[in-house]
């Protein structure tokens, strides 16, 4: 019983603290193609906020409109299977704890990491 006490505050410093690890190692400028908007946290590979401004984000995307175009840094096509999806996101309600955060743009040249 002793040793499961002294391992608790390992288990929930990593249960806690996981998502801003993984915001450290998720480079959003690799990050292309189908996506899915996940409706549950859990299930989505990345956890995204959407910024209101295209200078405080860390990816400009660009809604594109055929998937075989959705082939560089930023440009997604988004689909409503989850099965045909490349990766599936989650758009986070509060920026703390993300993955990396978007700005939606209308120019394709904008698309992608500055």
């Amino acid at each position: 019983m002793g040793l499961n006490i002294i391992w608790l505050p390992v288990y929930l410093s990593a249960f806690f603290f996981g998502n801003e690890e993984a915001s450290r190692q998720t480079d959003p400028c690799n990050i292309f193609g189908v996506v899915y908007v996940e409706p549950n946290e859990r299930r989505a590979d990345y956890v995204v906020y959407e910024e209101k401004t295209e200078a405080f984000a860390d990816l400009n995307v660009f809604k594109e409109e055929n998937k075989l175009l959705a082939d560089d840094a930023g440009l997604w096509y988004f689909t409503d299977k989850r099965d045909l999806a490349d990766f599936s996101i989650y758009i986070a309600n509060d920026p703390s704890n993300v993955h990396f955060t978007i700005y939606y743009t209308d120019v394709i040249s904008h698309a992608g990491c500055d």
